[in-house]
């Protein structure tokens, strides 16, 4: 068998490259998450060489095929040539031009589908420059738009050929070629150098075998997994760092083979039945095993960067999932350049392996036989029924990387093996990781570490926290008793942990009442409000007072029903907030992350730290103490605290909120009307709050409530088509009616009430 060393251009010098029939269509511009990791490694390399000043080479093995009616046929090795095509036509220039045209045809043709024929000898005629120089311009006056879709707009591209799925799949790989080239910010390409990409080329015409080999060569083993692409890239890396035969590259094999991987299988068996286990597809559970691993590898990766001088912080930073699967290339990238290009053997972003390793190592400990990781130590949970530690290996937000990050930290001075069977520091570890969820958690923060610039500020607080705690001779509740605001968290959130681990220290009773409180699923981790009211003039909390708030706020928290939550609290008093020289009126939301949440509410000073629920729960035990739940202290509440003014309406049914869906009301200051305000626009519809809840109170199939826009003025009406009843607007707060008779009256809302009472309209 004689096999010959090949570039592109050599393989198509005299003769055409014909994809035979029986191969599939040309997938490596498929957009899965696999196939665009394996995609973007692979043209990286491929760049690699072309930009490189001193000619590197590559290698992409063997290349099988024959010769066919003056072609070449790959039986395996299209996807490459394929690729191979498109790179060296995005990269020719235009004297050179004549190298992929052959009798006046592309080089490469499909014999799978005209269509795809049509594309490649249309494509070979114009040039790339020029057409990135012209979606360059176009980008600029009109639109932003990738490469691909520019094509799609070019007045050659035919329609039909959307539907080809080896040209879609080729305008991804030339769309990724140029997006790389931008992101890796590279520049004079040498277009000689892609002689220096080869292959070895095996010509089966001396087997006398047809296209039935095809099928054969193709089933000789499965392909590699991108676990297994990760696991050869930082193999190779290692080699490139002479780590090769040393004992950090013995230990990384034994660990990624051994105890890291036992975990992930151990984990995944635990909860299977003994006997369902032989009926599960084999290969199913080891990819799902070996993403698991592979993903705690790729945040450690990143984590390794988070505390680096001199690295692009925001580019390690990352959010989601799909983002993760790019840390390998993105380090590969910037390894090669700056090997490369600038000629450093170290450098900011270098690998460090042995710290890599430890960091992985620190999170496993082995418990009677069973392999566990370091937060099964925590008697915490991240959110309600969601642990840090699963968490993170799925999507993990900001706030999540910053606290993963800071249980490393701990994990570097007590490794989770030190833990083991030693109370005192899996108290300090529960003490941390509690104090880290409280400040650093979205839902328990006004400085919300939603940007990669605040996730920097807060990495670095909590590295400037470990280090003063390291240095001194205390408990961790002792320390964080004491502890000064610092740059990058939130001063509220640190003086609530200052209170907290006070009280715990003087007084043990209130370590089992903070605990509960704070796993309460709305208010979790954030209990800053029922403390500073329970707040004596010494500065120190009376535990009684806590207690008994506590009590009602977990009757009231998580809200039930948020509009008779709102309509109880205006029965206390007009606690909204109100904007814009007294016009818009925000209640409380009951999300999470608003500026106007409940949560917000609770933890601002401006609102005295909520104190009209403050109001709310001594008025229950006051008044009301035999309600036992919040509904029956609502219904008692509005008997006898019913308000006198607009609130009143809301009071009798909260439900007519829910066309405020953002609890946004508008005071007209002209006309004295308040108005529900469907959307947080100014030019949203708007709701007379009055006739709103008449039209509540009124067989919906006899009225008509229409609501208004600004541009149509503040036209409210409310018809009751079966008496021939209007109420409309009027100023002073007051009201039109009129009747069948015609007659039109000023009333206000009270009398509408008993007119419509007297005819039996309301139910």
């Amino acid at each position: 068998m004689v096999t010959f060393e090949k570039n592109f251009l050599t393989l198509c010098k005299n003769k055409m490259i014909r994809v035979p029939g029986i191969q599939r269509d040309y997938a490596e511009g498929r957009r899965t998450t696999r196939v665009n990791e394996i995609r973007r490694l692979f043209l990286n390399d491929l760049l690699k060489v072309i930009y490189s000043p001193s000619g590197d080479r590559l290698h992409l093995d063997f290349v099988y095929g024959y010769d066919r009616d003056g072609a070449f046929e790959p039986l395996d090795g299209q996807q490459r040539l394929t690729t191979l095509f498109l790179l060296h036509w995005f990269f020719c220039p235009e004297n050179f031009k004549n190298d992929l045209i052959l009798n006046g045809k592309a080089v490469l043709s499909y014999a799978t589908r005209q269509s795809t024929i049509d594309f490649c000898n249309e494509l070979v005629c114009h040039s790339a420059s020029e057409i990135c120089k012209k979606k360059s311009a176009y980008c600029k006056q009109k639109e932003e738009l990738p490469l691909s879709l520019f094509l799609m707009k070019e007045g050659w591209f035919k329609w039909q050929w959307r539907y080809d799925p080896s040209i879609l799949s080729m305008l991804v790989v030339i769309e990724e070629i140029d997006n790389l080239i931008i992101q890796n910010k590279y520049q004079d390409p040498h277009y000689e150098n892609l002689k220096n990409i080869s292959f070895h080329l095996l010509n089966l015409d001396e087997f006398d075998m047809g296209d039935e080999l095809y099928v054969k060569m193709n089933a000789r083993g499965k392909q590699l997994s991108s676990f297994d692409i990760m696991k050869s890239v930082l193999e190779e890396e290692m080699q490139i760092q002479g780590l090769s035969g040393s004992e950090t590259e013995k230990q990384w094999r034994t660990q990624i083979d051994g105890l890291w991987i036992n975990y992930f299988w151990q984990n995944y068996c635990k909860d299977k039945n003994i006997n369902d286990i032989p009926n599960i597809a084999y290969d199913d559970v080891e990819g799902k095993v070996e993403m698991q691993l592979k993903r705690l590898i790729q945040r450690i990766i990143c984590v390794q960067f988070y505390n680096r001088v001199d690295v692009d912080y925001e580019l390690w930073m990352i959010g989601k999932q799909l983002d993760f699967e790019n840390v390998l290339p993105m380090y590969c990238d910037l390894a090669w350049k700056r090997r490369t290009i600038e000629r450093k053997v170290n450098f900011p972003e270098k690998l460090d392996f042995e710290s890599l390793i430890t960091d992985i190592n620190n999170l496993f400990y082995i418990d009677g036989g069973q392999i566990h990781n370091a937060s099964d130590f925590l008697n915490i949970l991240w959110l309600p029924e969601k642990s840090l530690w699963d968490e993170y290996l799925k999507d993990p937000e900001k706030d999540l990387q910053v606290a993963f990050f800071a249980m490393i930290l701990f994990l570097r001075t007590y490794s989770a093996t030190e833990l083991l069977n030693k109370d005192e520091l899996i108290k300090e570890f529960n003490d941390w990781m509690r104090f880290i969820r409280n400040t650093v958690l979205l839902r328990n923060t006004q400085q919300q570490i939603d940007k990669s610039e605040k996730e920097r500020k807060a990495i670095e607080a909590i590295e400037n926290i470990w280090k003063k705690y390291r240095t001194q001779n205390s408990s961790m509740r002792e320390f964080l008793s004491n502890l000064d605001n610092i740059s990058g968290l939130a001063n509220v959130s640190l003086e609530e942990e200052r209170i907290k681990s006070s009280v715990q220290l003087a007084d043990s009773n209130w370590l089992e009442e903070i605990e509960n409180l704070e796993n309460n699923t709305y208010l979790w981790g954030q209990i800053i409000a029922p403390l500073q009211w329970s707040m004596q003039p010494s500065g120190k909390p009376v535990f009684a007072l806590f207690k008994s708030y506590a009590e009602k706020l977990q009757k009231i928290f998580p809200i039930s029903d948020e509009y008779k939550l709102r309509a109880a609290l205006l029965c206390v008093e007009n606690y909204g907030n109100w904007k814009k020289s007294a016009e818009d009126l925000y209640l409380c939301e009951n999300y999470f992350n608003r500026d106007r949440s409940f949560k917000n509410f609770l933890r601002s000073q401006e609102s005295s730290y909520g104190e009209v629920i403050k109001k709310l729960i001594d008025l229950w035990y006051a008044e009301f103490a035999d309600c036992v739940t919040f509904d029956e202290l609502f219904e008692e509440l509005r008997k006898r605290f019913e308000p006198q003014d607009w609130r009143k309406h809301i009071v009798r049914n909260p439900s007519i909120l829910e066309f405020a869906s953002n609890s946004k009301l508008w005071y007209d200051t002209n006309t004295e009307h308040m108005f529900l305000r469907q959307k947080l626009q100014s030019d949203t519809q708007h709701r007379e709050i009055f006739l709103a809840y008449l039209w509540s109170q009124i067989d919906q199939d006899k009225a008509i409530i229409l609501d208004w826009y600004p541009e149509n003025g503040n036209s409210n009406t409310l018809s009751i088509s079966t008496n021939n009843i209007c109420i409309g607007l009027t100023n002073g707060g007051k009201y039109l009616y009129s009747d069948k008779n015609c007659s039109q009256q000023v009333l206000a809302d009270e009398a509408i009430i008993e007119k419509l009472q007297s005819l039996h309209i309301m139910k």
